[in-house]
């Protein structure tokens, strides 16, 4: 963490956590937003580590999620990520499909756009195989 910023700006800088969680997890354990990073107390500190560390171990499956939980975060995210686009391709949905040719998938023409998506073509290929 950096120690000339405030806490909420350090929370945004992870992967994963957005405004609302970051208010969330500030306001459970009572810190301010614009407390810097250097201003706290170290048992403030261990606490934020604690949850943070909680945040990391946490596993979610997808259909159990409620609004009172908290997303997963950081390698967490990217595996959940990465486990979505591995389904759509093994149950061969026209998403999968798209994606493993590395074509757009939400019905954008291919004629004289789609660059985007072709620049991302091996990006997602490597992820699918």
């Amino acid at each position: 963490m950096l120690p000339n910023k405030t806490v909420y700006y350090n929370l945004l800088q992870i992967h994963g956590i957005g405004g609302n969680s970051a208010t969330r997890i500030l306001a459970k354990l009572g810190i301010s937003k614009y407390t810097l990073v250097s201003d706290l107390l170290p048992s403030s500190l261990d606490q934020l580590n604690h949850v943070l560390a909680n945040l990391r171990n946490l596993t979610q499956s997808v259909s159990n999620t409620s609004k009172s939980s908290f997303s997963p975060i950081e390698s967490n995210l990217d595996t959940l990520y990465h486990s979505h686009l591995v389904r759509l391709y093994r149950i061969k949905s026209y998403r999968g499909i798209r994606l493993s040719l590395g074509l757009p998938v939400r019905g954008q023409r291919t004629r004289s756009n789609a660059n985007s998506a072709k620049a991302l073509r091996p990006l997602i290929s490597s992820l699918i195989s």
